[in-house]
């Protein structure tokens, strides 16, 4: 099912895309969740909130068209909810009377969530662009794989090929992003 299918699915609360979303696209939403210290009940709440966020952009008119996969753009939306749900509660012990107090955070604000996801949109679209030796190694030093491995992953002969590498494909993405009509108004 193609994007503009599903963000028209999702406008018109149609069940069966609803269904076809969930089935397609939960596991690797509740795998991340899991993954990251969540729970299934957790990655439930997420994916349901996340599905609403785009329903309610959609609705708005802030959401008409995709520049990526469905996907990307539902696993950036729960991502984002996540990390604001972790940070949500910030759990501070008092050593003089032991008590656990919670300071809860004011819930993510659903500008943000567009910015964020806008500037997500907008390096997935140029990232993509790269070719594939420049797309392996950004995200070997994005997943924090360690310059000597990298080396040995990517067949390099050495550490500091590895480094001047990674520099030149990151310079070449920002300078395609920074090209890119869209990015004052999404950076600004």
């Amino acid at each position: 099912m193609k994007a503009s299918e599903i963000l028209n699915g999702i406008r018109t609360s149609d069940r069966g895309t609803l269904n076809y979303i969930y089935k397609k696209y939960y596991k690797s939403i509740k795998r991340y969740i899991i993954q990251n210290s969540g729970s299934e009940d957790d990655a439930n709440d997420i994916f349901q909130d996340g599905v609403m966020v785009i329903y309610q952009k959609i609705k708005k008119n802030e959401l008409t068209e995709l520049h990526c996969a469905f996907h990307t753009y539902l696993f950036s939306v729960c991502r984002f909810l996540w990390l604001q749900n972790l940070n949500k509660k910030e759990v501070k012990v008092d050593t003089d009377n032991h008590q656990i107090q919670e300071s809860l955070s004011v819930e993510p604000d659903l500008k943000i969530l567009t910015e964020e996801t806008s500037r997500y949109d907008l390096y997935r679209k140029h990232f993509t662009q790269l070719n594939k030796e420049c797309q392996k190694i950004l995200n070997l030093f994005l997943q924090k794989t360690p310059q000597k491995k990298v080396a040995e992953m990517m067949g390099y002969k050495s550490v500091d090929y590895a480094k001047r590498k990674k520099y030149l494909c990151k310079e070449k993405l920002v300078e395609k992003i920074k090209r890119d009509p869209n990015f004052k108004e999404v950076m600004s």
